[in-house]
This record gives structure tokens, C-alpha cells and sequence, in this order.
């Protein structure tokens, strides 16, 4: 063999050891196995939630995918992924180590839901991927996370003594915007005479404010304190209520024939005697409001004079302020059961002695009213003179001893009352009483005023 020859094979054989020996160190990796996580199947439709999502409430919760294949390799926190289909939700892979086989990859699941139906997160992990769903369910009352009483407002302050009505606001959050009915009522405590009422409302979807009507009349100087809950919160709202003297709210002043009315904030006491503002065949003659009279009364009779003649009495009545209806409800007494507004009291349906009144219509005067033995002058049925002259068949009359007033024959829009209960009442707005209130009315026919009793607790009349 040449030296040339040997030459290249010896550079032949050099090469090839060379060749092998690199190869060799490829696969040993550094003497160990393969550095990256790696599974052989995800399973997104095996995955579990730690908590159930409602649509608008802030979720917080792990989200578990199942894996095959794991190769016990650790692995870093991955990005957000947002949802799909329902919106405002984000899933986030938590770091972790691989089981070797069979295991599961953990998501923190944060946001809030903005409808009902069902999340999707797109998951993609070591070459696997799958739609983990997540159903959001709509909720089946209000709710909220937290109710602040003490930010709360009132729309008017309160004096002590004085009726009072206002709205108050209580702000919260973490609404689910659902809609909610209107409340129970809530007594004050400490100090008393006050309740407070929630209206109906939809809340926001987070934060806003409960509205609540407040009425009443503070007993005392303090802080009126109200045990408020909503949604499976509570709260205590507090209103301070300043020292005054009561104010008579002003629908009394409508009594213009009352010598006098006083107010202590509970009771209103009317004083009158009983002389009407209108001529009648009963005043005296020689007195400047004589009017003979002969003709046709209430109910179409022909008018016959009793042998009673109008007299100046002294009447003092005390009626309730705020009047509620009576669990007991007590048959009016003969005599005097309220006043109207030019001081003449009203009589209930029926004659002396508890008789039918039917003897008496055609005694009404001009005006259907009539004095009794002692010249007290009253009315049992609708007070002509101010149904047609003073105000009309629809306005304010006067009020019964048990606080709730009485309206004229009509509604206000001139139609006929409906609804009328067996006291001879029954509830809505009117122009006096725009939250509302129960009220009786006059009519043609009997009860003419009232029916059964009081619907309220009446209060005492002195004469």
C-alpha cells in the first residue's frame, strides 16, 4: 500500500469515530430524559368548578381540566383566557407539576358573568386543547353584598312632635339586577312614632341606593333607629330627629269652622260650636242667617220642621293624627262621630234611640241638616252647602273621630265611588293625601256616611 492510500484511510476512520461519538451525546440529553411538560389527552368535558356562577355577582373560583399522559415535569402559570359565549370571565393556568399519567391542570376562574348560559374557555396546554364550559345560571332573587346604612340620606329632616314624611336612600353593592317587590313596614326604635317602608325597585348590577318611604311622627329629640335588611344584608339607619314644636299639618287648616285647633303631635283637638255658615229654617228669626224654607228635601220628601231650634254648643273633639285601621272595629256611638269643615258635626245613619233615620229625612232644611233637642245643628247625610257652594261633590268634608277623612258623593274625576267596604270606605289617593289614605265617602242612599263603625280607633269627643 502506498503512503497516499494510507493517508485517507486514516482520515476516513478519524471522521467516522468523530461522526459516532456526536450522535451519542444527542441522545443522552446530558445523561437525562426529555425537559418539557407534556400530556396525551385533555378532557375539558370532565371539568369541575369549586363554586356555581350567577349572572352579575362577582365570581371567584379553581377550574379543574383532567389530563392523560403526564410525564411528572413542572410547568409556570399561564396567560388569562377569556370567555366565550357568556362574557366578563377569565381563566388562568396555575403553575403545577405533572402526575406522571392521570392528573389535573388547575384555572383560577375570576370576573363577572354578564348573562346567563354557558362560559367557554378556550384551553390549550402541551399540544392539547379543549372548550371548558361553565354554566352561568340567572339568579332567582335580589341580592346584594354589602348594604350601607351609614352613608344612608334622608330627603327632609324631622322635629319631634311634627308629622313627618320623606324618603330615605340607603346605598349598596354587588346587585344582581334583579327586580324586587315593595317591603314590610319597620317601626323605629329609640326613638319611637316613626316606620319606614321599602319601595319596589330593580337593583343596579353593582352598585346604587334602596329608596324607602318614611312617615310618622317622632315622639321624642334623639335618633330614630331602623333595623334595615335586604338581600341577606342588614343594616341600621339612624335619623336624628331635632327638638321643635309640632306643626299641624295643613290639611286641618280646610276646617275653617272650628273655633280653634291645637296640636301636640299625636292628637289634633277641634273645638266648634256648632253653628252653621248658612241660613236654615231653624235658626232663630230674628237671626240674620233665618231663611224660611218649604220644599223639597234630600231624597225628594217634602221638607217638615222639627220643633228643635239651632243653639250654640261647645264641642271639643281629639282625633288621631295618623290614624290606622283598628283590629277591633267599633260600632259608631249616637251623637257626634266627626266634624265637617265649617264646624257642623256629623251624625251616623241612624235616628235617636238607634232608629231608622227614614222619620227624619224630610226634617233635612235646605241644606240636610237639622238640630236635635238641645239645638244641636248636624248633618246625617251629604252637607249640601259645601258640596255645591263651598268646594264641590268630589272634595274633602271633614273627618270622622277616628282620624280618616270623609269626601263628598263623587271621585274626583266625577264619577261614582266604587269599592266601598262595609264601614263605608275604602283606599287611594286623593288631592289631600297624595301617598293615599283610607277614606269614607257620602252617598244618596244609606249607610248616607258610615256603615259597620270606625275603620280606625276613634279618638274622644267631649260636649
Amino acid at each position: 500500500m502506498n503512503l497516499s492510500k494510507l493517508k485517507l484511510l486514516t482520515g476516513l476512520a478519524i471522521t467516522l469515530s468523530l461522526a459516532s461519538c456526536s450522535k451519542g451525546d444527542s441522545s443522552s440529553s446530558g445523561g437525562g430524559g426529555t425537559t418539557t411538560a407534556s400530556i396525551t389527552a385533555l378532557t375539558c368535558t370532565g371539568g369541575t368548578f369549586t363554586a356555581g356562577a350567577v349572572v352579575n355577582i362577582p365570581f371567584s373560583a379553581t377550574g379543574t381540566v383532567p389530563y392523560t399522559g403526564g410525564n411528572a415535569i413542572a410547568y409556570t402559570a399561564g396567560t388569562s383566557i377569556a370567555s366565550t359565549g357568556v362574557t366578563g370571565l377569565t381563566a388562568t393556568l396555575q403553575a403545577g407539576t405533572l402526575a406522571s399519567g392521570a392528573g389535573s391542570l388547575s384555572y383560577s376562574v375570576t370576573g363577572t358573568p354578564t348573562s346567563a348560559g354557558t362560559a367557554l374557555f378556550a384551553v390549550s396546554f402541551a399540544g392539547q386543547s379543549c372548550s371548558l364550559g361553565l354554566t352561568v345560571a340567572a339568579p332567582s332573587a335580589a341580592t346584594i353584598t354589602a348594604l350601607a346604612c351609614g352613608s344612608g340620606s334622608f330627603s327632609a329632616p324631622a322635629t319631634s312632635g311634627s308629622a313627618y314624611s320623606a324618603t330615605a336612600t340607603v346605598p349598596y353593592s354587588g346587585g344582581n339586577g334583579i327586580a324586587y317587590t315593595a317591603g314590610t313596614t319597620i317601626a323605629s326604635t329609640v326613638v319611637t312614632g316613626l316606620t319606614v317602608t321599602l319601595q319596589a325597585g330593580t337593583l343596579a348590577s353593582g352598585s346604587g341606593n334602596l329608596t324607602y318611604n318614611v312617615a310618622g311622627t317622632p315622639s321624642t329629640a334623639g335618633t330614630a333607629m331602623f333595623a334595615i335588611s335586604f338581600g341577606g344584608q342588614s343594616c341600621s339607619l339612624a335619623l336624628t330627629v331635632a327638638s321643635g314644636t309640632p306643626t299641624l299639618p295643613s290639611v286641618y287648616s280646610k276646617i275653617y269652622g272650628a273655633t280653634s285647633i291645637t296640636f301636640d303631635g299625636t292628637w289634633v283637638t277641634i273645638k266648634s260650636n256648632a253653628l252653621p255658615d248658612h241660613k236654615s229654617a231653624y235658626y232663630p228669626t230674628a237671626n240674620p242667617l233665618y231663611q224660611a224654607f218649604s220644599g223639597t228635601t234630600f231624597g225628594g220628601g217634602t221638607f217638615t220642621q222639627n220643633p228643635n231650634t239651632i243653639a250654640t254648643q261647645s264641642i271639643t273633639m281629639k282625633i288621631p293624627v295618623n290614624p290606622v285601621a283598628a283590629a277591633v272595629h267599633a260600632t259608631t256611638p249616637g251623637g257626634v262621630i266627626g266634624i265637617s269643615l265649617n264646624g257642623v258635626p256629623l251624625f251616623n245613619q241612624y235616628a235617636a234611640g238607634g232608629s231608622p233615620l227614614t222619620n227624619e229625612i224630610n226634617s233635612f232644611d235646605q241644606w240636610w241638616g237639622h238640630p236635635q233637642m238641645s239645638g244641636m245643628y248636624h248633618y246625617h247625610v251629604e252637607p249640601l252647602y259645601l258640596t255645591t257652594v263651598k268646594a264641590s261633590k268630589w272634595a274633602l268634608m271633614g273627618f270622622l273621630l277616628d282620624g280618616f277623612p270623609v269626601y263628598g258623593p263623587k271621585e274626583e274625576n266625577n264619577t261614582d265611588p266604587t269599592g266601598l267596604d262595609v264601614y263605608h270606605g275604602h283606599t287611594h289617593i286623593t288631592a289631600d293625601y297624595p301617598a293615599g289614605i283610607y277614606h269614607y265617602h257620602f252617598s244618596t242612599a244609606a249607610p248616607y256616611l258610615n256603615g259597620n263603625g270606625f275603620w280606625g280607633t276613634a279618638g274622644t269627643v267631649t260636649q
